[in-house]
């Protein structure tokens, strides 16, 4: 029988004493997480003692990762339809407004990307 790392011991541990993973919503629970719910919110949902047993969960299931990836799509696509706004400023109609907001958003994605970035990095 092969012998088994630390990272295995840790995962088996982890899943014989999670909560989540014992949950019969666990997929519904992980679905929730990986859509942008906060872990504050599905501890209000699913009734659980606290929000850092769905932060240990996340943690061992690696779907911090799978969420980051998924919200990089998200944010591709609002870039896109904010650059596409930024770049008919001139052929278009848009109020002043509409072009300082759309500057703004794309200046928040960035800085939200850079930060996600940053938290992948931390998890490998």
């Amino acid at each position: 029988m092969p012998r088994m790392g630390w990272r295995g011991k840790r995962l088996t541990r982890h899943f014989q004493q999670c909560r989540i993973c014992r949950h019969e919503a666990c997929a519904q629970i992980e679905r929730a997480f990986l859509d942008g719910a906060s872990p504050r919110e599905i501890e209000a949902e699913w009734k659980f003692a606290s929000y850092r047993a769905i932060y240990r969960h996340a943690h061992a299931r690696g779907l911090f990762l799978t969420r980051a990836e998924k919200l990089r799509g998200r944010i591709a696509n609002t870039v896109a339809a904010a650059t596409r706004i930024i770049e008919k400023v001139d052929s278009a109609r848009v109020t002043g407004s509409n072009v300082l907001a759309a500057v703004r958003i794309v200046m928040k994605i960035n800085a939200l990307e850079e930060k996600d970035r940053l938290a992948a990095r931390s998890q490998m």
